[in-house]
């Protein structure tokens, strides 16, 4: 999510800050690479507003320099006061963030319209892709290329498919 007019900026997290505070969940449609393979751009994610500790392996949403950011804790301080976190496709961890900061919890997301798991732990082939996407910005968007070609080729022979049947 990066708007460039800042005052659209901050009305734009002054409203997902409200929603969370009222509603207590939020939906927002993530745009950047940093969380691949975990969250994919364009997958919807549901943010609920913090309830319990944060624990570390959880993913949470918090704003930092008039941007949003949807990382995974990686280490909490003894005193829960402080976090670590790091997107999982990043080589290092972020800026410690305090955890007052914290918009919310990541509780779910939907792929292409339909639930998608998020796993605690990535599967050796997560990590893979992890790997082969940290070396530069370059692999990281081929990956996701690749992944909206196959994407649109399934979904076209689905099509075919279910029009044959009728």
């Amino acid at each position: 999510m990066v708007i460039a007019d800042d005052s659209k900026s901050a009305l734009v997290h002054d409203l997902l800050k409200a929603t969370l505070a009222s509603e207590g969940v939020v939906r927002v449609r993530a745009t950047g690479t940093s969380m691949l393979p975990s969250i994919w751009p364009g997958d919807h994610v549901i943010i609920e507003r913090v309830s319990r500790p944060v624990s570390a392996g959880s993913v949470v949403a918090y704003l930092r320099n008039g941007r949003l950011f949807i990382h995974r804790v990686f280490r909490v301080s003894r005193d829960s006061n402080e976090l670590l976190t790091q997107g999982d496709r990043l080589p290092a961890p972020d800026a410690p963030i305090n955890a007052g900061d914290l918009l919310g919890v990541v509780t779910g997301l939907s792929r292409g319209g339909a639930p998608a798991a998020m796993p605690a732990r990535l599967l050796w082939r997560a990590h893979l892709l992890r790997a082969i996407s940290r070396v530069s910005d370059t692999p990281a968007f081929a990956i996701v290329k690749l992944r909206r070609w196959y994407a649109s080729r399934h979904l076209r022979s689905y099509c075919r498919v279910s029009q044959s049947l009728e």
